[in-house]
C-alpha cells in the first residue's frame, strides 16, 4: 500500500489529495495550479515576439512552483502520517501477541515478539514496559531497568510511570516480583 503513496503522480498538485480520499481539496488545488501553469504559458505565447520574460510570466510560475510546493507537503505530510498510523497499528498486534505468549509463561517468545515490534516502531513506551517485565522475570535486573528507563521517557501520558513507580517500590523493599 505505501509503496502506492510515493509515486510521483502523487505530487502533481490536487492528484495526490485526491487519491488520498481528499476530493475537494485536490480539485481546489489542481486547478489553481493548472490556472497558473495555464497563465504563465498565455503570457509566453503572447509576448513570444517581445520578449518571453515579462512580470506577468514570472509572476505565473512562481505562483505554480508555490502552489505545487505547498500541496507536495501537505502530501508528504498525510502519508507520513497514514505509515506511521499502520506502524503503530502493527506494533499494537504484536502488544496483543506478545501478551498472550506471556500469559502462557512463553517468556522467549513473547520477547522476540516484543524485539520485531521494536524495530517496526522503537519509540513505543508499552514494548519497553513489557520488555523491562520480561527481563525482570528472567532475572536480568540491569536490562529490565534500562526498558523500565525508556518507557518513561518515551511515555507522553505518564500511563505507566505509577506502574513502574510500584515495581522499584517492591525491589527497593527486596519484595518478590511476580508480574
Amino acid at each position: 500500500m505505501f509503496r502506492l503513496l510515493f509515486k510521483p503522480i502523487y505530487y502533481l498538485p490536487g492528484i495526490g489529495h485526491i487519491l488520498l480520499g481528499f476530493s475537494y481539496r485536490g480539485v481546489f488545488f489542481f486547478f489553481l495550479f493548472a490556472i497558473s501553469a495555464n497563465g504563465a504559458f498565455l503570457v509566453w505565447v503572447a509576448h513570444l515576439e517581445n520578449t518571453p520574460h515579462q512580470p506577468l510570466f514570472w509572476l505565473f510560475i512562481f505562483g505554480a512552483i508555490l502552489i505545487w510546493f505547498y500541496a507536495s507537503k501537505e502530501v508528504w505530510q498525510i502519508t507520513s502520517y497514514l505509515y506511521v498510523e499502520a506502524c503503530q497499528k502493527k506494533v499494537e498486534e504484536k502488544i496483543h501477541q506478545a501478551l498472550k505468549a506471556y500469559v502462557k509463561n512463553e517468556f522467549v517468545l513473547a520477547k522476540s515478539i516484543l524485539l520485531s515490534a521494536l524495530k517496526i516502531y522503537p519509540f513505543h513506551p508499552d514494548i519497553h514496559f513489557y520488555l523491562g517485565v520480561i527481563a525482570k522475570k528472567q532475572g536480568q535486573d540491569n536490562q529490565a531497568i534500562r526498558h523500565f528507563q525508556k518507557c518513561l521517557l518515551l511515555d507522553r501520558t505518564a500511563k505507566w510511570k505509577k506502574a513502574i513507580e510500584n515495581l522499584y517500590l517492591f525491589w527497593e523493599n527486596g519484595s518478590r516480583f511476580s508480574p
